[in-house]
């Protein structure tokens, strides 16, 4: 048996970018540190503004190696530096 839904009171994002309260669009967020899950990465965030909070989620790719060091300790720079 499908549950229905009453969707009349459900509210829809006002903005949906990052470090922007997607309720009432504040950039007064209080941020948690970042955590990991699979290939992305998440802050837990609280609105000082209008009180919502949730999780704000990024994805997570590979951009670079860097700081790489041998065995015998020389570093080894990538083309930008790192």
């Amino acid at each position: 048996m499908n549950k229905i839904i009453n969707t009349d009171n459900v509210k829809k994002f006002i903005k949906n970018e990052a470090g922007i309260c997607p309720i009432c669009g504040s950039a007064e967020l209080e941020i948690s540190s970042m955590s990991p899950e699979d290939n992305s990465v998440y802050y837990d965030w609280f609105c000082d503004k209008c009180e919502a909070c949730g999780k704000e989620w990024y994805d997570v790719t590979f951009s670079t190696h860097g700081h790489v060091v041998k065995e015998n300790g020389e570093e080894v720079k990538n083309d930008e530096g790192y």
